[in-house]
C-alpha cells in the first residue's frame, strides 16, 4: 500500500525577506514617480489655464485700447482717430494735446490709479518709487523720471468704472443666489435672506440682478451696487425696477479681480511702442512698486546681479518665472534662473532679441511686481 506524506513546513516554497524586499522598493519608485507627476501636471494645467485666460485678457485690452478712440478729444474740438496710437497712446491724459508726450514713457493704469488712490496712497500718480515720499530720483537717470501713471479720463477715483475696463469680461464671484421672498427692496435697499456678506461690507464693484418669476422671464440689472451690511445691498440711482415686476430670483455677484491689466507705453519718435501686462490677482503692495537699481556687467540684455543690503528682504517678485521691469528701456523680461551670490543675487532672464546692448549697464533701475503672467507687445495699426 502506498502511504502519502504531507510535506513538512520547512520543505515548503516560499518567499524569502530579500524577495519581499525588492518588491517593496520596486512599487516604491513607482508609486514615487506617479506622486511627482501629479503636482507636475496639476501646476502645468494651472499655467496653461493662466495663459489662456491671459490671452483672452489680452485681445479683450487690445480692442478695449482701439475702442477708446472714439472719446480722444483733438486740438481742433473734434473727437476719434483711426487707431489705439491716436487715443491711450498719443493722449493718456485725454486733455486734447496729444504733442505734450512726444518722445516720453508713462503707463496706462487706472485701476492702479483708483486702487491706490482709495488707499491715500502717495504712489497713486507715478510708477515706481524709491523712498517713502514716492520721490524717484536716481543718479544720473533724472531724465527718466517720474513715470507718470494715466488713466485716460476713466475715473481714477472710481474704483469699480475702472475695474471694468482693465479686467477679464464676465468674471463674477457669486455671493448670494437666493429665491422670492428671500429678497425685498425698499427704496434704494435691498434686503436678503441669506448668505452673510459681512467680509464684504464696502465692496462697491458688484453687480445685482432681479429676474421676474413670469414666463418668459425678464431681468433688472444694477452693475455698481454697494455692500452696505450683512445682508443689505445699496442699489444706488439710475436704475429702478419697473411697477409690476414680480422677482423670482436675485443674483449677488462680486466683480471678480483675478485678471487685470495694465499698459507701458514708449513714444519714441513715430514709433510708440505699448506693452500689455496681464497679472493674476495683482498685488497693489508698495513693494511691488518699489524700485531696486541692479548691474548687467557683460550687457547682452541676459545676466543681471542686484545688490540686497544686510538685513533687507529681497524683492518678493525676484523669483524664476517672475518678471522684471526695466524702467530705463521700458521692457519687460522673465526671470529664467536665480542664484544667490555674495551680498545679493545673480540672475538670467529670457534673451531679449529687441535692441540689445553688448555693452555694460550699471545703475539700471527696475521693479519686481508679482502676479505678473506675461507681457504682450501689441502692434500698432
Amino acid at each position: 500500500m502506498r502511504v502519502h506524506r504531507t510535506p513538512s513546513r520547512m520543505n515548503r516554497a516560499g518567499t524569502t525577506l530579500t524577495e519581499v524586499l525588492m518588491a517593496l522598493l520596486v512599487t516604491g519608485i513607482g508609486l514615487t514617480s506617479v506622486m511627482y507627476l501629479f503636482p507636475l501636471s496639476l501646476q502645468r494645467a494651472i499655467q496653461a489655464n493662466q495663459l489662456t485666460n491671459a490671452t483672452l485678457l489680452r485681445i479683450s485690452a487690445a480692442a478695449r485700447l482701439k475702442a477708446s478712440v472714439g472719446s480722444l478729444l483733438k486740438p481742433d474740438g473734434t473727437r476719434g482717430g483711426n487707431s489705439f496710437s491716436r487715443a491711450i497712446v498719443e493722449d493718456p491724459d485725454n486733455d486734447g494735446d496729444v504733442l505734450e508726450h512726444d518722445g516720453t514713457k508713462f503707463v496706462f493704469d487706472p485701476l492702479g490709479a483708483a486702487v491706490l488712490t482709495s488707499d491715500s496712497s502717495p504712489l497713486a500718480a507715478g510708477f515706481g518709487w524709491n523712498d517713502a515720499n514716492n520721490n524717484r530720483q536716481f543718479d544720473g537717470a533724472a531724465e527718466l523720471l517720474p513715470i507718470e501713471r494715466f488713466t485716460f479720463g476713466y475715473d481714477a477715483t472710481t474704483t469699480p468704472t475702472a475695474e471694468e475696463f482693465v479686467t477679464l469680461p464676465d468674471s463674477f464671484l457669486t455671493l448670494a443666489d437666493v429665491f422670492g421672498s428671500a429678497a425685498s427692496v425698499s427704496g434704494s435697499t435691498l434686503t436678503i435672506n441669506g448668505p452673510d456678506l459681512t467680509e464684504y461690507v464696502g465692496q462697491t464693484n458688484v453687480r445685482v440682478t432681479f429676474i421676474s418669476s413670469a414666463l418668459p422671464p425678464s431681468s433688472v440689472l444694477f452693475r455698481y451696487a454697494t455692500i452696505t451690511g450683512a445682508q443689505t445691498i445699496g442699489l444706488g440711482t439710475g436704475t429702478t425696477i419697473p411697477v409690476g415686476f414680480e422677482t423670482g430670483r436675485v443674483t449677488i455677484e462680486l466683480t471678480e479681480r483675478r485678471y487685470t491689466w495694465l499698459a507701458t507705453v514708449r513714444r519714441i519718435g513715430t514709433r510708440p511702442s505699448v506693452t500689455v501686462v496681464v497679472f493674476f490677482r495683482r498685488s497693489f503692495a508698495a513693494e511691488d512698486e518699489q524700485v531696486w537699481t541692479v548691474n548687467e556687467p557683460a550687457g547682452g540684455y541676459n545676466e543681471f546681479e542686484i545688490a540686497v543690503p544686510a538685513g533687507t528682504d529681497p524683492p518678493p517678485g525676484l523669483k524664476v518665472g517672475g518678471w522684471m521691469f526695466d524702467m530705463s528701456a521700458f521692457r519687460w523680461m522673465k526671470v529664467a534662473s536665480l542664484q544667490p551670490i555674495t551680498g545679493g543675487f545673480r540672475y538670467t532672464t529670457d534673451p531679449e532679441e529687441e535692441d540689445p546692448s553688448p555693452a555694460p549697464r550699471i545703475g539700471i533701475p527696475v521693479m519686481f511686481p508679482r502676479g505678473v503672467v506675461e507681457a504682450y507687445t501689441l502692434k500698432k495699426d
